[in-house]
């Protein structure tokens, strides 16, 4: 798999989609940038704001059609990074 395929986000390394997470959904896996979730009942999809995870919602989609860019989303959540959302992430579909 060729890493250079994958987009970037303001050139920061962590917002390579399929880097991994280190924090998993209800089920044990892994999340990774790029992920499709529902998180506390609200689809949305893993993305690096340049500052920290979070979790973009799908639905507020209003500043262009680029899926994998943060500031194509008006909404997003921010992921806690020590698991204590686990039991509200599930995996919808990966991009990979």
């Amino acid at each position: 798999m060729d890493k250079r395929k994958y987009p970037r986000i303001s050139g920061h390394k962590k917002s390579r989609v399929g880097t991994l997470l280190g924090i998993h959904d209800k089920n044990g896996v892994e999340l990774k940038v790029g992920d499709f979730i529902k998180y506390n009942g609200e689809d949305c999809i893993v993305l690096f704001s340049g500052v920290a995870f979070v979790a973009c919602l799908l639905y507020s989609k209003w500043y262009g059609d680029e899926t994998y860019n943060h500031h194509s989303y008006g909404k997003a959540r921010p992921l806690p990074m020590d698991n204590g959302a686990k039991m509200h992430i599930e995996i919808k579909r990966t991009e990979q």
